[in-house]
């Protein structure tokens, strides 16, 4: 799955690190048997990201959490077993490329008084 969470283009994005733990950190509560397993911070396509695995009795999601420009991003895959959402998530992930094309932007137009 792909979730895209768009900020106004007028503001800034500055403490990437904190919003990938702020979103990690909904995720895993937004269920009260989540568990946050693994989160491991590095680079995805020069951009900072947080890779994460959250687990409860019923399901496993891998994910990688990362900001381009003005747009937080969350790759997932949710599966039975952790090792399962590991391998679905690894290839979904080796196939994810970012388009560069400004362009196609998602930003929404803001008129600012």
């Amino acid at each position: 799955m792909i979730s895209v969470i768009s900020f106004l283009a007028s503001k800034k994005i500055e403490e990437d690190d904190k919003i990938l733990r702020k979103i990690v950190d909904d995720m895993v509560s937004s269920n009260s048997s989540n568990k946050l397993d693994h989160i491991e911070y590095g680079t995805f396509e020069g951009h900072k990201d947080a890779d994460f695995v959250i687990t409860n009795p019923s399901f496993a999601i891998a994910g990688r959490a990362f900001v381009d420009r003005n747009q937080l991003y969350v790759l997932s895959a949710l599966t039975k077993t952790p090792e399962e959402s590991k391998n679905e998530f690894n290839h979904f992930a080796k196939t994810f490329k970012l388009n560069k094309d400004e362009s196609s932007n998602l930003t929404p137009a803001v008129t600012e008084k």
